[in-house]
C-alpha cells in the first residue's frame, strides 16, 4: 500500500512539475499566441520555453511554424514594396538604362527571397495565389527588361 501511495505521488509530481515548469506554461502561451496568429510574440514566447527545456517538444513545433509564417509574411510585405516600386518605374512613358538596371535589381531581390523560402509547412491557400502571383507578375518584368536591353543595344 505504501508502495502505491509513493508511486502514484511521484507520477503526481512529475506531471504537476511537467505541466507548471516555466518552459511548459510558455509553451502553452505560445500556442495561445500563435491561435491568436500573434506570430512575432509566438516565436519569441517558444524560443523562451525552449532555452528553459530544448526537449520542448510542442514549443519546438510552434517555433518552427510561427518563424515560418513570419518568414512568409516578410516575403509579401517586401514583394508587395518591390512590386510598387517597379510599377512606379514602368509607368513612365520613357525608361531610361539606369531605370532598366534598377528594374532588374528589383527582379533579382525578388527572386533571391523567392528561391530562399522554404515551405516547411504550407502557406495558406492565400498566401500561395499571392506568391505564385508575384512569381509569375516577376518573371514577366524580367522578360521586358531582357527585351527593353535588347532593344537598347540594337
Amino acid at each position: 500500500m505504501t508502495k502505491l501511495f509513493v508511486l502514484i505521488a511521484v507520477v503526481v509530481l512529475a506531471i504537476f512539475s511537467v505541466y507548471f515548469s516555466d518552459s511548459y506554461t510558455l509553451g502553452r502561451e505560445a500556442q495561445e499566441a500563435f491561435d491568436r496568429k500573434d506570430y512575432k510574440l509566438a516565436n519569441t514566447l517558444a524560443t523562451k520555453a525552449l532555452k528553459e527545456d530544448p526537449y520542448n517538444r510542442a514549443a519546438f513545433k510552434i517555433q518552427s511554424q510561427s518563424r515560418q509564417r513570419l518568414n512568409i509574411g516578410n516575403f509579401l510585405t517586401k514583394s508587395k514594396q518591390n512590386y510598387d516600386n517597379a510599377n512606379a518605374i514602368l509607368k513612365k512613358q520613357k525608361i531610361t538604362m539606369q531605370e532598366l538596371l534598377e528594374l532588374q535589381w528589383i527582379y533579382d531581390d525578388f527572386e533571391r527571397d523567392y528561391s530562399t523560402l522554404g515551405f516547411l509547412n504550407s502557406p495558406t491557400k492565400y498566401e500561395k495565389e499571392q506568391i505564385e502571383s508575384y512569381a509569375k507578375w516577376f518573371k514577366e518584368l524580367e522578360i521586358q527588361v531582357t527585351n527593353a536591353k535588347n532593344n537598347l543595344q540594337k
